[in-house]
């Protein structure tokens, strides 16, 4: 497949072009949060386009079959160019979650709007939180889960507290015959 990346710097935006058939494609525009970083010991680095979540956009670009038509959460989203991604290729419906950080859902939200993804919603998430991630479950089309749950590049060296609260969350929100990326 022909290189579809366009226009790159991790600390600012960057356009992404999605090749949706042999004559069609779009444009999707994503920017960085303007986050402070400063939050209880647990900095959050969404303020960053980071290669983990360019390269999982170009895997869902490549294997369309994964998305389309299913049901898609992505943890950690940052600035959640894989559920852009994924919005654009028919998912049934995407969810793209961050850290309860203000600047960062405002971001996602904002980003969601102007990329024209009316399949895709914004909630704020804390990893291991039971009543939010029952909430969320029961939020899917069959109260069963998720087709397919996105982690792009949302482990850092200060997250290995959360790895726990991490895998919690996969188990609850991803359903049995789920996939996780």
């Amino acid at each position: 497949m022909e290189e579809m990346l366009t226009i790159f710097n991790h600390r600012v935006g960057l356009g992404y072009i999605i090749k949706l058939d042999s004559l069609d494609v779009a444009r999707i525009s994503v920017l960085a949060a303007k986050t402070s970083d400063s939050f209880d010991s647990t900095p959050l680095y969404a303020n960053y386009i980071w290669p983990g979540s360019i390269v999982m956009a170009d895997f869902i670009q490549e294997n369309p079959y994964l998305v389309k038509n299913k049901q898609i959460l992505e943890l950690g989203a940052g600035t959640g160019l894989p559920s852009l991604v994924s919005c654009k290729l028919h998912a049934s419906v995407v969810v793209c979650t961050d850290f309860p950080e203000p600047a960062v859902i405002e971001n996602l939200s904002h980003l969601r709007k102007l990329n024209n993804c009316e399949n895709m919603m914004v909630q704020s998430l804390e990893w291991g939180c039971d009543e939010h991630l029952e909430q969320l479950r029961n939020s899917t089309l069959d109260g069963k889960g998720f087709d397919v749950v996105l982690l792009a590049e949302l482990l850092w060296k200060d997250t290995y507290k959360l790895h726990n609260e991490l895998a919690k969350s996969v188990r609850m929100l991803c359903a049995n015959n789920g996939v996780v990326l």
